[in-house]
């Protein structure tokens, strides 16, 4: 397996955006709907994308909705067990750390269940850097 090196810091949100849709468009050559359903961490790895992966912190469901902001990516957050977009998960964390709700109660605004309240608030998968 080839590793390649990109300068410390390299991997802003941009350059995975860019490097995700050269992924996507270059070299796996797939239409929106293959990617809905074949996209995995695997391809990213396989295409020497995975450090990019682990630098950055951010889940490729995120990833390929900033690439490709007008397509409805329902079914890739489902397939990947996410019923929620960034924005809501941004605001189950509001909601679950200033205490104004507990976590069923959050649970049920948003149709999930209570553990999955507790994953959002500690997964950092959801967390967009700039």
């Amino acid at each position: 397996m080839m590793k390649s090196r990109v300068p410390v810091g390299y991997w802003t949100m941009d350059n995975a955006v860019a490097a995700t849709k050269w992924l996507i468009e270059e070299k796996l050559m797939w239409s929106m709907e293959q990617v809905e359903r074949k996209i995995s961490n695997a391809a990213f790895i396989k295409h020497h994308l995975g450090g990019m992966l682990r630098t950055t912190n951010v889940a490729i469901n995120v990833l390929i909705e900033k690439a490709y902001p007008l397509y409805d990516w329902t079914y890739l957050k489902e397939r990947n067990g996410y019923k929620i977009t960034a924005g809501q998960a941004g605001e189950i964390r509001r909601l679950y750390g200033d205490g104004s709700l507990n976590q069923r109660q959050i649970a049920n605004i948003f149709g999930i269940n209570p553990a999955q309240v507790n994953l959002i608030v500690h997964n950092k998968t959801f967390i967009e850097k700039n």
